[in-house]
């Protein structure tokens, strides 16, 4: 496949670098420019010999698309949440700028709150100034740069995070503080799998794009499992890093939905033999691993990717009805195959288990695990201090401290700090426990 790489020097070769490295049978071809104007005159020139384009953003992308027929497989390098985590972690941690009074531009204003929401920032909270995407205007970029302009000098921001590389350069030279949000190497090799699966499709039946929906299933208002919030997003976190590894497996190309959905783009023929035609989705025992947390999904066949993604949805609100932990097939033709989850077992006794294989391990009787599991419910993000939690589960302390000892033993729990409670004696551990 001869793949073009369209956009910005500095993006360009980013993409060059982590494209050649994973995928090194690709012919690459570099295609810059210096603004996203120029996009649509570049592909008018090289689609012809190219079998694929990727466009660094969706500003390029959306400008070619409206002025020049595609011939070709088309993508762009999205704005992810990983993207977008990563440069408020350089504006916060490198550059020392508060993060909740930014001007952005690329960025949807309910993904960022979205995103924000997930590391503990309610929007109330915020002083964000989100640019329009008027992404095919002429003055697209003089708005843009107009708008973080005003939003600094007016000292309503403490910087400015774009997508854009011409805009960065303008702060650059203005001296105004600006973060560049560059697509992460996840973001990059999971664009380009995309592509390449749709490229593929065009030629093979076998390689007819599977699509594949995920949810995370949350335990019901009855569950003895509350929701919590940061606990929640831990759990995101390491599903996330679940899903990743399952689709690194079947060789697909994954795309987060929001902040409990995923997307898995896969080529029939890869995702049929991995899987053993759909006996051992082992994505199900990944998570089960992990968290206290179980998914639901839906497979989707399709002539078009969008028929196939069609198809996956209804999978998964079939998955979902059911009561989750299960997946089902949906056939180009509509036939349906499921449940796919041989041990699908309801949340609830699904947490038992778990609760009961840590007791298991520790050698701590089910009932005192059960004891702490509830009365470390009670305490704030699951956070105690030692005499706190025997007091709330009638245990004298020093017997607490030997249960602590032994969960801290198999990494159940963790010593998080240290306070002195008396004003004699030895400060008071601060422990977390970390199997919820």
């Amino acid at each position: 496949m001869k793949l073009g790489i369209i956009g910005p020097e500095q993006f360009v070769n980013k993409v060059h670098v982590v494209v050649k490295k994973n995928y090194p049978r690709i012919e690459l071809v570099n295609l810059v420019y210096k603004e996203a104007a120029e996009a649509p005159d570049i592909v008018q020139k090289y689609q012809s010999n190219l079998d694929a384009l990727i466009f660094s953003g969706k500003t390029p992308f959306k400008l070619s698309e409206k002025l020049i027929k595609q011939n070709i497989v088309w993508e762009y390098l999205p704005r992810h949440g990983s993207t977008l985590l990563s440069s408020l972690l350089k504006a916060s941690a490198l550059k020392k700028h508060d993060i909740l009074s930014i001007s952005f531009d690329t960025f949807d204003r309910d993904f960022l709150h979205e995103v924000y929401e997930e590391i503990g920032f309610k929007r109330e909270g915020l002083r964000c100034f989100v640019a329009e995407q008027k992404l095919t205007d002429n003055n697209y970029i003089d708005y843009v740069y107009r708008f973080h302009c005003n939003n600094y000098y007016s000292k309503k921001v403490s910087c400015c995070i774009t997508g854009l590389v011409e805009i960065y350069e303008k702060l650059e030279e203005k001296k105004i503080p600006c973060i560049l949000a560059s697509p992460v190497k996840t973001v990059i090799l999971a664009a380009v799998e995309k592509l390449r699966l749709e490229y593929l499709a065009q030629g093979n039946r076998d390689s007819q794009i599977v699509v594949m929906a995920v949810q995370i299933d949350f335990p019901n208002e009855h569950s003895v499992i509350k929701d919590d919030e940061y606990q929640n997003f831990v759990d995101r976190m390491s599903i996330s890093k679940c899903v990743y590894l399952f689709a690194s497996k079947i060789k697909a190309a994954v795309v987060e939905v929001n902040h409990e959905e995923y997307m898995i783009f896969t080529t029939k023929k890869v995702f049929e033999t991995v899987t053993n035609n759909y006996e051992n989705i082992y994505l199900f025992e990944l998570v089960e691993e992990k968290v206290f947390k179980t998914i639901s999904l839906g497979i989707g066949y399709g002539g078009t990717a969008q028929s196939a993604k069609f198809n996956a949805y209804l999978g998964l609100n079939k998955a979902i009805k059911m009561g989750g932990n299960t997946g089902f097939v949906v056939y180009e033709n509509g036939d349906i195959r499921g449940p796919l989850n041989n041990k699908m077992e309801k949340c609830e006794n699904f947490i038992d288990k778990r609760l009961s294989n840590i007791s298991e391990k520790t050698g701590i009787s089910i009932n005192t695990i059960y004891k702490i599991y509830n009365a470390a419910e009670k305490c704030d993000n699951y956070t105690f201090y030692s005499n706190e939690l025997a007091n709330l589960c009638e245990i004298n302390k020093r017997s607490m401290d030997r249960f602590l000892q032994k969960l801290e033993l198999y990494d159940f729990c963790e010593t998080i700090g240290k306070k002195m409670v008396y004003n004699t004696g030895r400060p008071s551990r601060l422990i977390k426990l970390t199997f919820f």
